[in-house]
């Protein structure tokens, strides 16, 4: 519900929410046709959207649980920028480098993906304060039954998609298709067009490969809310603090949302970073909205988290360039992510800054990607002379690991996943290859959790009774009550203590961003 803007100062984070909506907007309406920020209006999107009727269903769900909610189809727009995600007062902080634009890729997942679209201060700060794990898509028949006239693309005999690619730029998208009575045919179609097939799905003559979305805007119809991985991730870490931490917190509700909130440093989403963009886009995008606009540094500072896990290295390493650091002891974003993890969960590295009322001391944890599975699974990580030194010692070892053996993405470390079901145990490889191999073993839920452990030991960390989950942070919050909107649910934890004023914070944003 809102009630009328007054005189009264918006508190930071109240401010936050009404700059960060408004600005890629403001950015393409009003900064002219060579602003950095265009790229992303230029190369992705519109997409499916959505306005919801209703409370917003938060909240954590069993896996691979679907949930499925009432909403009115708002068309296909540009993406609002995403605010971040749960209680502003939440002890434990994850800071990545900017939304994923999971919409980006070809299929039938891809094509199904919708985004909120709100022009409601209070629906869009509702939102983004109880949004935890999941993201919303409608049904892929909704998207097939509402196409752009003469746009369907449909097989021209039996066979399969082969492969479905997006440029990077968005510039076009390239379909392989396999006929059984051939030939094969390669097709370019231009950015508008969503494929409604994954890779390897079969299909018949006219059936319907490829169209544009042309959806009805103000149409009622089903939204269904799925967990997605980069997310549930956490589920895993704090299933493990909690064992470690034993009674009370062992029974405690831990939940992204409410323990743990999610921010990142740039607020509109991209499929991915680095070369997705240019270097002149994407070093004006970071000026804009790291530098200048500084939404990551004030919410920081409001926010005051205990602990920050940072969602990857890149995102550590961004950080690291782009911020004033108070570091103690220095960390170099330079290295292997699991040896800097395990460095991070061992040692006791913070982040430190000073504002008036109470400082901010955090300590960092650097996880890896929260987008790939793999890299939450326990694992041997060789480099190059390590595993060629493993290969010549246990050739038949090797061989006998080779299904569970890979590389990493950057083909640096090679990767052996001994626990996973059928992998070969001590007693298959021996005492000496075993012994090597768990030398360089690493377990990302293992260390986070340690590291979340060590603060809660330390009291950094404090079990809540009254709320059953984890204490808020130190100085006020208005979140979700004040002078702009107001949220039905209120706030559940009424955050008290005294705080900078809004332009003094802001002043020590400023500071912060190099």
């Amino acid at each position: 519900m809102n009630i009328p803007l007054t005189k009264t100062p918006l508190s930071v984070e109240v401010q936050l929410a009404w700059e960060v909506m408004t600005c890629r907007g403001m950015r393409t309406a009003y900064d002219g046709p060579d602003h950095a920020c265009q790229w992303f209006n230029r190369h992705y999107g519109p997409f499916p959207a959505f306005d919801r009727i209703g409370d917003y269903p938060g909240g954590l769900m069993e896996e691979n649980e679907r949930r499925t909610i009432d909403a009115v189809c708002s068309g296909s727009r540009f993406q609002i920028p995403e605010l971040m995600s749960g209680c502003r007062k939440a002890p434990v902080m994850t800071i990545g480098i900017n939304p994923n634009l999971t919409a980006f890729w070809p299929g039938a997942d891809g094509a199904t993906w919708a985004y909120p679209y709100f022009d409601d201060i209070g629906e869009y700060a509702e939102y983004f304060r109880y949004r935890s794990v999941c993201q919303e898509r409608f049904t892929l028949e909704f998207i097939r039954d509402h196409l752009k006239q003469g746009s369907a693309v449909t097989a021209e005999g039996s066979g399969c998609l082969k492969s479905a690619n997006r440029s990077k730029r968005d510039e076009q998208v390239t379909l392989e298709l396999y006929y059984e009575d051939g030939p094969d045919s390669t097709l370019n179609l231009d950015r508008t067009y969503e494929v409604f097939l994954n890779r390897g799905a079969c299909f018949s003559k006219g059936d319907l490969i490829a169209g544009i979305p042309f959806l009805p805007a103000g149409e009622e119809t089903p939204l269904i809310q799925e967990e997605i991985g980069y997310y549930t991730r956490f589920r895993k870490i704090l299933a493990r603090f909690k064992e470690l931490a034993g009674e009370p917190l062992a029974s405690a509700n831990l939940a992204l949302g409410e323990d743990v909130c999610q921010a990142d440093m740039v607020a509109c989403a991209s499929p991915g970073w680095g070369a997705w963009f240019t270097d002149e886009a994407r070093e004006g995008i970071v000026k804009e909205c790291v530098h200048k606009r500084g939404w990551l540094a004030q919410q920081l500072l409001q926010t005051r988290p205990s602990v920050v896990v940072f969602a990857g290295l890149s995102a550590y390493g961004m950080f690291y360039q782009r911020f004033k650091l108070n570091l103690e002891p220095q960390l170099s974003p330079d290295g292997d992510t699991f040896e800097i993890l395990k460095a991070c969960s061992r040692g006791n590295f913070r982040l430190k800054a000073d504002i008036p009322g109470g400082g901010l001391d955090a300590r960092i944890l650097i996880a890896p990607h929260f987008s790939y599975a793999d890299n939450f699974d326990p694992q041997c990580r060789f480099d190059k002379a390590q595993w060629d030194a493993f290969v010549e010692a246990f050739p038949k070892q090797a061989d006998q690991l080779s299904s569970f053996t890979t590389q990493n993405f950057n083909k640096t470390r090679t990767l052996v996943f001994i626990d996973r079901e059928g992998a070969p145990g001590p007693d298959d490889l021996g005492e000496s290859a075993w012994q090597a191999l768990s030398a360089c073993k690493y377990d990302a839920v293992d260390l986070l959790g340690e590291g979340l452990h060590s603060e809660y030991n330390a009291g950094r960390l404090a079990f809540d009774p009254l709320h059953g989950g984890l204490a808020r942070t130190l100085g006020p919050c208005e979140f979700c009550s004040n002078a702009l909107f107001r949220l039905d649910k209120g706030c559940r934890y009424a955050p008290a203590g005294s705080g900078p004023a809004p332009d003094v914070l802001r002043r020590a944003a400023d500071k912060l961003v190099k």
